[in-house]
């Protein structure tokens, strides 16, 4: 699992990209997560013989 942390971003942007990412993504169970599908050609080999395995949110 990876994470991404930006800290430098001002709070109008901040509530840009949120309201961007309320509209067109799917939001995780924890407040201010999202879900972000990763495309298949992107995942490593093992993860792609895990269908079942996932999503963790």
């Amino acid at each position: 699992m990876r994470q991404l942390v930006i800290d430098e971003l001002s709070r109008e942007e901040r509530d840009n990209i949120e309201s961007y990412l309320k509209r067109t993504v799917r939001i995780g169970a924890m407040e201010g997560m999202f879900w972000l599908a990763v495309p298949d050609d992107l995942l490593a080999e093992a993860q792609q013989g895990h269908e079942k395995c996932g999503p963790f949110f």
